[in-house]
């Protein structure tokens, strides 16, 4: 009982860390992408539209306009993710893991929003991709793998 309230505390510190720190940096740095994307000659067909945590890229094509998001990443997947592993973990790979892949993510979501805005639109699916797709699998995946994973683990040390 005390291991899971202590785990409890721990997310509740997560929580808080998330809306008073992790939040305002990832709406700083979308408002640095929004104003980056705004010095850009971006492609005629796009229009980019900025919220607080994301962008809205239009791409009108005849009569076919296809949608596109971007945002900053470490947001609400990271935040269930994180809360997950806290009840799970029996160390901090798990969250050096989630993190990790978060980072690498965001920034290859960046470095396509960019190409697409500027040369080849296309590159604006992977972003759209990474965002809606990617991020919740891997964010939950991890929580969802990890008691999988543990249990190999203790069989193989069990064999031993």
């Amino acid at each position: 009982m005390r291991k899971f309230i202590l785990r409890s505390l721990l997310a509740v510190l997560f929580i808080a860390v998330y809306f008073f720190v992790i939040r305002e940096v990832r709406i700083w740095l979308n408002l640095l992408v929004s104003e980056y994307s705004e010095g850009l000659e971006i492609l005629p067909n796009l229009k980019v539209i900025t919220f607080k945590t994301r962008l809205w890229i239009y791409q009108y094509s005849g009569e076919l306009l296809n949608i596109y998001t971007y945002k900053i990443l470490f947001g609400y997947y990271f935040l269930l993710g994180f809360i997950g592993l806290t009840y799970i973990a029996r160390d901090f790979k798990p969250y050096i893991l989630l993190s990790i892949i978060h980072f690498v993510l965001s920034l290859i979501c960046l470095l396509s929003l960019i190409y697409g805005l500027t040369y080849n639109a296309n590159f604006l699916i992977i972003t759209d991709a990474i965002v809606r797709y990617l991020i919740p699998v891997f964010s939950l995946g991890i929580v969802a793998l990890l008691p999988i994973w543990y249990r190999k683990i203790d069989l193989i040390n069990h064999e031993k």
